[in-house]
């Protein structure tokens, strides 16, 4: 790191140490004014938010009292029934135990929020939280349930075009596959995140994701790429003044520099960010800190500050391991005080009401008959306008969601109509089936078909994605190969592919991004049954062919039709000679990588290949009930995983 990077991060310390004093004294003052206003406040939606703004002052610096003030807010707004003020407190609660890292308490509130937003028919509300959800499954690890959760939310911003919240599960689901070590899929969802933010001018949610790759990239160790993205994020970050963001900058620099060996940089840019980390109290951080320090000491010889630094960290570890322990108690704490409130306020009432009982039995009948009327009638009318309310959001939120049913309803009988009928398939091949099961109501997963003279063409493809932007991924390729064929007449599949590719980078690529992976996999077959020949080309999608109870497999290009490293290699053509009774079936992976089984496992290509061999002597329409029947099994009441195509044809 050079030294003016040092520079900027020595004043920006020295500022931010001037300034959060003056923040400090203000914060005791607006404490001081928010106790006041709640001590003289009525039990109404005022007092709520009077609590919710005296938890902020505490920030994450003070947790014991920012949570013991939105539970006890949260506990108000419950009883006088006011709806956006419950919201409002679960999520901050939610947010506060997050980032202490209590996650099972976490869990546990936010299961009560989930429940609340379910009563109350808060279908939208309780889609968009799904986003906080999976980045607490995440963190426990719990990668596979963290990424359902991403998609569902991710889904409802789709249709909604709600594009800011959009990229931030984006680029939650990018952190998700970087901690389960998926690097190269957390690349591309970051990639698509920080695009986004530039479009929706989210500048520090744009140094989050650039920080984000520039950590991607130190785990595929491109360490150039890494140092360049992590450097423009620790501007962008100390542009704003964001020292949060600073400092998680100024330690992956010190992990990059620590697999290149450059130890003294490496070391000045993690002191760097030890220094942020203490004065925002990022207790995680200083302990990373102290850890990468100890291993650069000790790479440098430098054994006695090695040790140090190793017990440092051993401290702060035990520290944080303390502190999930206390946040995890933390919940049943203050519902147990709860409780004893609640009790010793009923012992009370009870021994009140047994002096009076004695004094004034016959006021007391007449006065509880007038209060129980009294009662009855104001709750009869409060439930009947509280229905009336529930009932007409849920009409809204039912309204809404069938909208954006209908539409995505509506893209299938589109995206169906593009896809090869079933008179042109039966009209071109002797005997044949498709088996096809799109994960979403729309798919990303599509077979095209078209005739040129004595030739015919099949296209079994696999998009980037499924569901909606898979869906338009297909409509997109459909309309390229729709255009090549049928306008410029090209009819070998090998040219086509190339023409299909070069259609997708000058459409997608067109500001030269050479980080976009959009395109396809895909099997095209060129079919002269006439003369029994087939040519094909293949981008990374294999084929089998069936031939006296054997099974050959037709091999593609390892590359895709699309951006990458081999897009200017052409791809290959290939020629098969057809006998009669072969068997020819083309795939994409959703079947081969669907979970079940007793284990829970994928499917596998090596299952589908023993399957067909075994049963490929039955009619062909047999041949797709037994491939549907086996994978429902095999499926079990695990949610498919991806889109599933299967087409086989008998010469």
């Amino acid at each position: 790191m050079n030294r003016i990077l040092f520079h900027i991060v020595f004043f920006s310390l020295f500022f931010f140490s001037w300034s959060n004093k003056i923040h400090a004294q203000k914060d005791l003052s607006k404490i001081d004014s928010l106790t006041r206003l709640i001590n003289l406040a009525a039990d109404d939606s005022n007092k709520v938010n009077l609590y919710f703004e005296l938890a902020r002052c505490y920030d994450y610096k003070r947790e014991k009292e920012n949570f013991d003030h939105n539970l006890t807010a949260l506990d108000l707004a419950k009883k006088i029934n006011y709806v956006n003020g419950v919201k409002k407190l679960y999520l901050q609660i939610v947010t506060l135990l997050f980032y202490r890292g209590a996650y099972d308490p976490a869990i546990a509130y936010y299961h009560d929020y989930e429940k609340y937003l379910s009563e109350h028919g808060l279908k939208e509300d309780l889609l968009r939280s799904y986003n906080m959800y999976g980045n607490l499954l995440s963190k426990q690890k719990k990668f596979k349930e963290a990424q359902r959760y991403y998609h569902l939310t991710r889904a409802y911003h789709v249709a909604n075009s709600n594009f800011k919240e959009l990229a931030n599960v984006i680029n939650n689901i990018s952190i998700s596959h970087l901690e389960s070590g998926n690097y190269d899929s957390a690349l591309v969802y970051a990639n698509v995140a920080l695009e986004m933010y530039k479009r929706t001018n989210g500048v520090s949610a744009m140094a989050n994701a650039n920080l984000g790759i520039a950590e991607i990239l130190l785990k595929q160790k491109d360490y150039e790429g890494s140092e360049k993205r992590a450097k423009e994020s620790f501007d962008i970050y100390n542009g704003i003044n964001e020292y949060h963001g600073m400092c998680n900058c100024l330690f992956v620099l010190g992990e990059i520099y620590i697999e290149t060996k450059a130890y003294d940089k490496a070391m000045e840019a993690t002191k760097g960010s030890l220094k942020l980390a203490q004065q925002q109290l990022i207790l995680v951080i200083e302990r990373d800190c102290y850890f990468n320090m100890a291993k650069i000491n000790n790479e440098l010889g430098r054994y006695k500050e090695a040790y140090q630094d190793q017990r440092s960290y051993t401290i702060l570890n035990d520290s944080i391991v303390q502190r999930n322990v206390e946040g995890k108690m933390m919940e049943m704490e203050v519902k147990y005080d709860i409780s004893n409130k609640e009790n010793e306020l009923k012992a009370k009432d009870l021994e009140l009401s047994a002096k009076s009982k004695q004094r004034n039995y016959l006021l007391a009948i007449i006065a509880g008959v007038l209060v129980l009327f009294i009662i009855s009638f104001r709750a009869y009318d409060q439930k009947k306008k509280s229905n009336k309310v529930i009932s007409e959001q849920k009409k809204l939120v039912e309204e809404r969601e069938k909208e954006i049913i209908d539409s995505i309803r509506y893209a299938k009988r589109i995206q169906g109509a593009l896809l090869a009928g079933d008179q042109l398939l039966t009209n071109n091949l002797k005997e044949h089936f498709v088996l096809y099961k799109p994960k979403d109501i729309v798919s990303g997963d599509f077979y095209w078909a078209h005739k040129i003279e004595d030739k015919f063409l099949l296209c079994t493809a696999d998009c980037t994605g499924h569901g909606v932007p898979g869906a338009f991924m297909s409509l997109l390729n459909i309309s390229f190969l729709n255009e090549i064929t049928t306008e410029k007449k090209i009819v070998h599949p090998d040219e086509i592919l190339n023409s299909v590719r070069q259609s997708i980078i000058l459409t997608l690529n067109s500001e030269g991004n050479e980080e976009s992976q959009d395109g396809m996999d895909c099997t095209l077959c060129c079919f002269d049954l006439k003369n029994k020949k087939l040519e094909y080309a293949a981008a990374n999608n294999s084929f089998y062919i069936i031939r006296d109870g054997k099974l050959m497999i037709n091999t593609a290009d390892k590359m895709p039709v699309g951006k990458s490293p081999n897009d200017s290699t052409p791809f290959t053509k290939q020629r098969v000679d057809l006998q009669i009774g072969d068997l020819i079936y083309t795939f994409t992976d959703g079947y081969a990588d669907q979970f079940g089984g007793p284990k829970g496992k994928k499917f596998k290509y090596k299952a589908l290949e023993e399957l067909l061999l075994a049963n490929h002597h039955l009619p062909m329409f047999e041949q797709r009930k037994l491939l549907s029947q086996t994978m429902e099994t095999w499926q079990g009441s695990l949610e498919q995983v991806d889109d599933i195509l299967i087409i086989g044809i008998k010469v």
